[in-house]
């Protein structure tokens, strides 16, 4: 892989994912790249600046039609797999597919995620727990299915999606910051766990990023709780992921 850095560009104040990174550009011509929830938003913006870099990149959402449209866009390298990120058969059959048509995955990006808004003293157990399924067991899963391939292959590099949700009080999203903190100490232990694997797992910290879901739930022109004020965009994502390699 090979990492230069190029001018940024204007943002515009909702990004789909649909945009160019337009910041990092990262040679990943060898690199096979499944990226979840790529449908849409960070996990679209990340599948798109990945492809762009040259990858192979598998883009895996349980939204099919809308990860086959990015796929059909971005050309003949782009793969779209339907994958509930919660069910370890549906990891098995998916990388059984990758494999077979490119190799071992030797990137993963586990982005896929939900969040849904509720005071702890309010929290309904069935949200927790389906909260929790999808952003920290789906990022476990995701782990798992990939480990033992990328050690047969000499190491490789997992990127884990937390949020600034999961680094301090969470007022409203109890579940989904909870979920998120959970995210960095699972990443802690699988960067020391997998060490004889030659296997690198990073965490990425987003803050609010203007996606249409994000959107669709009002959000502000500024965080002041933020190093950075302004609302980022998925491209911002894909440029660290960038830097995760």
């Amino acid at each position: 892989m090979q990492l230069d850095l190029m001018e940024g560009q204007d943002h515009e104040d909702v990004d789909d994912g649909s945009r160019s990174a337009g910041v990092v550009r990262v040679t990943m011509e060898n690199d096979v790249v499944p990226v979840t929830g790529a449908g849409s938003g960070i996990g679209r913006g990340e599948a798109r600046a990945f492809y762009e870099a040259g990858a192979r990149v598998v883009l895996a959402d349980v939204d099919l039609s809308a990860v086959t449209a990015v796929a059909e866009e971005l050309g003949e390298n782009a793969l779209a797999i339907r994958l509930d990120v919660t069910d370890k058969a549906e990891w098995t059959s998916a990388l059984a597919v990758v494999e077979e048509r490119w190799g071992v995955v030797t990137v993963l990006v586990n982005n896929a995620g939900i969040f849904r808004g509720a005071l702890l003293t309010e929290q309904d157990v069935e949200g927790w727990r389906r909260i929790f399924d999808i952003n920290l067991v789906g990022h476990l899963l995701g782990i798992q299915a990939v480990h033992r391939g990328m050690k047969r292959n000499g190491g490789g590099v997992i990127i884990n999606t937390s949020s600034t949700a999961g680094m301090g009080p969470a007022p409203d999203l109890s579940a989904y910051g909870a979920s998120k903190w959970a995210i960095r100490g699972l990443t802690r232990t699988a960067a020391v766990e997998p060490a004889d694997g030659n296997i690198r797992v990073k965490v990425m910290v987003p803050g609010i990023i203007a996606t249409p879901a994000a959107k669709a739930t009002g959000f502000p022109d500024v965080v002041p709780g933020q190093p950075i004020t302004a609302i980022g965009q998925p491209r911002d994502i894909a440029t660290g992921s960038g830097f995760e390699l």
